[in-house]
């Protein structure tokens, strides 16, 4: 499972620049820009410090990529032809 964010496209459309934000997170720009590149998830604190910047919720942020898998259904096979003698 992988994490998805929105902090690039939230941060521009606040028209935050990269050091503002990362001041208001105690983190560095570079640190925001590994973020907005999917390098580095924040920790706890930094993602609700980052949520408050940007007046939003965190789970506006970043979301977990659904993990779910379809599993194949299971059908019975049915034989064709005469069943052959066991040796």
């Amino acid at each position: 499972m992988g994490t998805v964010n929105h902090l690039l496209e939230l941060r521009q459309k606040r028209g935050i620049g990269a050091v503002d934000l990362a001041a208001a997170a105690g983190v560095t720009r570079q640190t925001i820009y590994a973020m907005e590149a999917g390098n580095y998830v924040p920790n706890t604190v930094v993602a609700l410090k980052l949520a408050r910047a940007l007046d939003v919720k965190v789970e506006d942020l970043f979301k977990i990529e659904d993990d779910t898998r379809t599993i194949p259904e299971s059908l019975d096979a049915i034989l064709l032809g005469e069943p052959q003698a066991a040796y």
